[in-house]
């Protein structure tokens, strides 16, 4: 929402305004926001914001998301976006716990065809829907990014977000930085298909 260094009047257009905006106007590009923070929208409005971009893509959509940022000590990138918006930090492991249900919460939403309520942690929802579903059968690939570099952090995200079918791998060491040691959970699925130009509408 805001740029995470420097000047805080920064341009920072929304990403998945953008996103449709750019899914619009191509064609054969796989599209996608990484890392969008799961707490700066909530999961039913993300679900349903990335099944609109799923459907204008033509199919093309990665979702890509996080746990945004969480009260630890040391530099926090993420203080001045949570604070701007009204948003606030939690520690880590409820911001984990959080994604889980959150992830939980959004595949039903893109798959389930019948409304259903959901009794969570944090999310309690009566008559939850979601249509029209994303094109992508039974839904987008989903790419789940983490900062932090210790054991703990891999072990709490392979025990809270379990996906059928996905692995959880380190970014390579070229990839990395100090605020950037993703740990990465994707699913397989429609990624590795290959694209042809009549694939999708123009």
């Amino acid at each position: 929402m805001v740029p995470l260094r420097g000047d805080v009047r920064g341009a920072a257009l929304e990403a998945w305004t953008l996103l449709a905006a750019l899914a619009a106007q191509t064609s054969r590009l796989r599209l996608g926001v990484i890392g969008t923070s799961n707490r700066l929208r909530s999961p039913t409005l993300l679900a349903k914001m990335a099944a609109t971009d799923d459907i204008i893509a033509g199919g093309r959509l990665d979702f890509g998301i996080g746990v945004g940022a969480s009260r630890v000590a040391g530099e926090n990138l993420g203080v001045q976006e949570f604070e701007a918006y009204g948003v606030p930090l939690v520690s880590p492991g409820d911001a984990v716990r959080d994604l889980a249900e959150s992830l939980s919460l959004i595949r039903r939403m893109w798959t389930e065809v019948e409304p259903f309520d959901f009794d969570g942690r944090s999310i309690q929802l009566t008559g939850a829907v979601c249509e029209p579903k994303p094109l992508q059968k039974p839904h987008p690939p989903i790419v789940i990014g983490g900062a932090g570099n210790r054991p703990a952090h891999r072990r709490r995200a392979r025990r809270h977000l379990e996906l059928p079918g996905a692995t959880l791998r380190r970014l390579p060491t070229e990839e990395r930085t100090p605020q950037r040691t993703l740990c990465l959970h994707r699913t397989p699925s429609q990624r590795d298909r290959p694209l042809h130009a009549d694939d999708h509408p123009q």
